[in-house]
This record gives structure tokens, C-alpha cells and sequence, in this order.
């Protein structure tokens, strides 16, 4: 059972001003086109610009980013292997859109992987890594109630932790996982009271690092999961495209940091 229904949810956005294009004009040379665009469609999907179940007009998008439409349904392609949209025959691509059981899977995964994740990172933590993870909490109690910075700093924040466990595919597969239900946590952290939660569950977390106990923070790690699928998943069941739009970010809230770059 879809979570609402995609045809209702079908819309065509009226310009691309708000697509991050970070990184695009200083790496041309280095990576493909089409990997640099995915890169931005990426991280639009997650911010929840583009809402599942969105087509995405791959005419107008190549017109955004001044390129052919070759490498924009290259980065489609990209961006379907990684199960952030899907290809609709004879209509083209949208956002991946999934159900509630779906997202229910896929947090159980999370639960595991991110808690083996944490318990392996926390014999490998410098002095500089657990300072870099305390100026985040830092970050995080001054940004508040903004949902975006909340999230990107989220992702941070475990990010950086993950490296420690020296495990890359384990990180990759966290980091996928991640991005595919990303745009659904937009409710989740939306819901009153979870920025003062989840900062204090970020700052246990960091505490068990900080004091070398791994078990203590794969389990931390597991709750702080479990405590977002107690919420996210209710709210889901009674979810419709109007929530989502609802939760879309406002342009005025982006936070400062994220610094896009508007030339190809």
C-alpha cells in the first residue's frame, strides 16, 4: 500500500531555482557531467524539493543545468540504481515513493547496521574526530528548530562516526539506505519536540564515543532509531501529499552553510 497516491502526487515544478548544484563549476575536469548533476538531484530528493512520487521532466532539467539530455537521464539512471527514483514506461522518471512497510524494512536494516556501525567506530575515535563531533552537537543545539540544518546535520554527525569504523561498504550501504527514506524523515523531524530529543540522543551517543564504551553506543545508536520509527512510522499510516508539502523546505531556512554554485 502506497503511503498516498502517485497520480495525484504528479506535478511539474515550475523552474529548478532551488536545485543545489554544489561542487559543479570547480570539478568539471575530474568527474562526468552526469555524475555532478546526480550529485545535486541527490541531495534535492533527500532535502524534499522533489516529493515521491514527483515526475521529474528530464527536458527541464537539462535546460537548468545548460546540458544535453543525455547526461540527465544518465544521473537518472544513477540515481534509480540507488533506488532514489523510478522509471515509469512511457512517462518518463519521478521519485521513488514507498510504502509505510517499505520504510518499516528499511529502518529495521538501519537498526542493525547503524548500531554495528557505531560499536566498530568507537575503538577507532581521535581527540580530533570527537572534537569535530562535538562542534556539530554544537551546530545543532544553535540551529534549532530548522529542519534543514537539523537534517543535513544529522547526517553529519553520524557520518562522522561511521568513518571510524574503517568499513566502507558497511558505510555505503548505511549512507544508501539513508538517502532513501531521507525525504520521510522531513516528518519525523518536523514533530514537535524531536530537536530537543534527538539532541539529547546525539549527545549520549557522543558520550559512550567519548568514553571508548562501544556496546553502550551501538545500543544508544539502535534506541535513537527506534524512538524515529515510533514516531515517523503513525505518522506515515495517516500521511497524505498534503504532509509532504507541508514539510517541503522554505527557501528562506536554508541554512547558511550549504553553499550552492550556480554554473555548470
Amino acid at each position: 500500500m502506497s503511503i498516498h497516491d502517485s497520480r495525484a502526487q504528479t506535478k511539474q515544478t515550475p523552474g529548478f531555482g532551488h536545485l543545489a548544484k554544489a561542487g559543479m563549476s570547480t570539478l568539471p575536469n575530474r568527474r562526468p557531467v552526469h555524475e555532478l548533476i546526480a550529485d545535486s538531484l541527490r541531495l534535492t530528493i533527500m532535502a524534499g524539493h522533489h516529493l515521491p512520487g514527483e515526475r521529474l521532466n528530464q527536458e527541464e532539467l537539462a535546460s537548468f543545468y545548460g546540458v544535453s539530455r543525455m547526461p540527465v537521464r544518465e544521473a537518472l539512471l544513477k540515481l534509480q540504481g540507488e533506488e532514489l527514483v523510478v522509471s515509469i514506461p512511457h512517462k518518463g522518471f519521478a521519485v521513488a515513493e514507498l510504502s509505510v512497510e517499505e520504510v518499516e524494512d528499511i529502518f529495521s536494516i538501519r537498526i542493525m547496521l547503524e548500531g554495528l556501525a557505531t560499536r566498530l567506530a568507537i575503538p577507532n575515535m581521535t581527540a580530533q574526530r570527537l572534537a569535530r563531533i562535538a562542534e556539530n552537537l554544537q551546530r545543532q543545539q544553535e540551529y534549532g528548530e530548522n529542519i534543514d540544518a537539523r537534517l543535513e546535520l544529522n547526517r553529519e554527525f553520524h557520518g562522522t562516526i561511521y568513518e571510524a569504523a574503517k568499513r566502507p561498504r558497511l558505510v555505503a550501504l548505511v549512507t544508501n539506505l539513508r538517502n532513501i527514506v531521507e525525504a520521510y524523515s522531513r516528518i519525523y523531524t518536523s514533530a514537535e519536540g524531536r530537536a530537543s530529543a534527538t539532541l539529547s540522543e546525539h549527545r549520549r551517543i557522543f558520550e559512550a564515543c567519548r568514553q571508548g564504551q562501544a556496546e553502550l553506543g551501538e545500543k544508544l545508536a539502535q534506541e535513537h532509531l527506534r524512538n524515529i520509527v515510533d514516531i515517523l512510522v503513525p505518522k506515515l499510516k495517516s500521511s497524505t501529499a498534503a504532509d509532504f508539502r507541508a514539510n517541503e523546505p522554505k527557501e528562506q531556512e536554508r541554512f547558511a552553510y550549504a553553499e550552492a554554485d550556480s554554473s555548470l
